[in-house]
C-alpha cells in the first residue's frame, strides 16, 4: 500500500532538516578536520624524513664494516706492511708524547724531533 502523500512530504521535510543539521554540523567539523590533517602531513613528513637518515646511516655503516673487513683481509695478507704500519703508529704516539711534554716543559725540539731541555742562559 503506496503511503500518502503528506506522509511522503513529511519524510522528504525531516530528511532535509537531518540534513541541514548534519551539514551545520560538518562545517564547524571542517576546520577541524583541516587542522588534524595538516598535523598527520607534518607528521608524515617528519616521519619520513627520519626514516630517510635512519636508512642513510644504515648503509653508511654497513658501507664502513664492508671497508674494516677489507682492511683487515688485506693487512692479514700482508704482514710486513702491518709491522710496518705499528712501528709507525708507534713512532708517531712517541713523538706526539715528546712534543707535549716540550710544550708543557718549557723544552725546545731540536732538529732532528728531539725533545731537549732549555737552558736558559741565566740560570
Amino acid at each position: 500500500m503506496p503511503v500518502p502523500t503528506t506522509n511522503n512530504s513529511l519524510i522528504r521535510a525531516l530528511q532535509l532538516t537531518s540534513l541541514r543539521r548534519r551539514s551545520r554540523r560538518r562545517g564547524t567539523h571542517v576546520p577541524q578536520a583541516r587542522r588534524i590533517e595538516q598535523q598527520s602531513l607534518r607528521a608524515y613528513e617528519e616521519a619520513r624524513h627520519r626514516l630517510e637518515d635512519a636508512e642513510r646511516a644504515a648503509r653508511q655503516l654497513s658501507e664502513a664494516r664492508t671497508a674494516q673487513e677489507r682492511r683487515q683481509s688485506w693487512l692479514r695478507d700482508h704482514p710486513g706492511t702491518r709491522r710496518w704500519i705499528e712501528q709507525l703508529e708507534g713512532g708517531v704516539a712517541v713523538r706526539e708524547y715528546e712534543l707535549a711534554c716540550a710544550e708543557a716543559g718549557e723544552r725546545q725540539v731540536t732538529r732532528d724531533g728531539r725533545a731537549e731541555r732549555h737552558l736558559d742562559a741565566h740560570a
